[in-house]
C-alpha cells in the first residue's frame, strides 16, 4: 500500500507539463546561477535581456543604464520599488510597454527604472554575469506565474490559446480551427442538409476568414451573439474576449497569410 501510495502521489507531479498546457500554460525555461537566483530571457519592447525572476520585487524593473537600449520612455517618480534587499530605492516610471516572456505577450506595460548596481555587483561576487533587470510580482500575478523550481520552468497563463498556434503550426491549421469555431457555434443548429461552396454558410466562413486576415471582424460579430460563449483549446472565452485575441495577432504578427 506504501507504494502504491507513493506512485499515486507522484503521477500527476510527472504530467505537471501536460496538465498545465491544457490549463491553457506556456513556459520559458530558469537558469539557476551561482548566487541562487533564477534567470530566464526577456523581450522589452522587441529587445532581449537577461532578468532576474523575483517574486519579492513589488514591480518589475529594468536597470538605469538600459533605459535608452530597451527604448524606454520614462519619467521621474516619488514612489519607491520594495524588493528583496534591505533597501528601497528611487525609481522612474514608463508605461506603454511590450513585454514578451515566450509565448505570453502582454501590451501597454508598466516598467520601473532603477538602479540595479547592488544587485549586479552581488551577482559580479558569484561569477555571474549582470542582469538588464527583474521580472516582480505584478507580472508573476498578471501572468498567474507557475514556477517549477524541479524542471526550471516558469509557467505563464496565455489568455489566448489560439496565439500558440501561430508559430507552431501553419496558418491554414488555424484558419481551420477558426473555420470549425465558427461552424459548429454558428451553425450546427440551423443546418439540416448538406452545404456547398455558395451556400450562405460557406459564404459567411469565407467573409470571416478575409476579414480576420485584415484585422475586420464585421462578419464576426454580426453571425455571433453578443452572449456567445466559446470553448477554444478548452478554455471559456466571451465574444469581446475572442475579438480581442485574434486581434492582437495582428499586433504581434505581421504578413499573416493562407498558405
Amino acid at each position: 500500500m506504501l507504494k502504491y501510495g507513493i506512485a499515486s502521489y507522484l503521477y500527476p507531479m510527472q504530467r505537471l507539463s501536460t496538465f498545465l498546457h491544457k490549463k491553457g500554460y506556456s513556459f520559458i525555461p530558469l537558469i539557476k546561477v551561482a548566487s541562487g537566483h533564477y534567470i530566464c530571457t526577456a523581450e522589452i519592447n522587441g529587445i532581449k535581456g537577461r532578468f532576474i525572476v523575483d517574486s519579492g520585487a513589488s514591480h518589475t524593473c529594468v536597470a538605469l543604464e538600459k533605459e535608452k537600449h530597451f527604448e524606454i520612455i520614462a519619467f521621474e517618480s516619488d514612489e519607491q520599488a520594495a524588493t528583496a534587499s534591505s533597501q528601497d530605492v528611487d525609481t522612474k516610471q514608463s508605461t506603454s510597454n511590450q513585454i514578451r516572456l515566450g509565448d505570453w505577450v502582454g501590451n501597454k506595460q508598466e516598467l520601473v527604472v532603477i538602479h540595479l548596481e547592488t544587485v549586479n555587483v552581488a551577482l559580479d561576487n558569484f561569477g555571474v554575469e549582470q542582469v538588464d533587470g527583474i521580472l516582480g510580482a505584478n507580472l508573476l500575478h498578471k501572468t498567474k506565474a507557475i514556477l517549477d523550481f524541479k524542471q526550471n520552468r516558469l509557467y505563464l497563463k496565455i489568455l489566448y490559446i489560439v496565439s500558440l498556434t501561430i508559430n507552431q503550426f501553419k496558418m491554414k491549421k488555424l484558419l481551420t480551427l477558426l473555420f470549425l469555431s465558427s461552424l459548429t457555434v454558428s451553425f450546427s443548429q440551423e443546418i439540416t442538409g448538406k452545404t456547398t461552396t455558395g451556400d450562405k454558410y460557406s459564404k459567411a466562413i469565407t467573409a470571416f476568414m478575409n476579414e480576420y486576415l485584415q484585422n475586420k471582424f464585421d462578419t464576426f460579430k454580426e453571425i455571433h451573439a453578443d452572449n456567445a460563449v466559446f470553448d477554444l483549446n478548452g478554455m471559456k472565452a466571451d465574444k469581446p474576449s475572442v475579438l480581442q485575441g485574434w486581434s492582437a495577432h495582428h499586433q504581434i504578427y505581421s504578413n499573416i497569410n493562407i498558405d
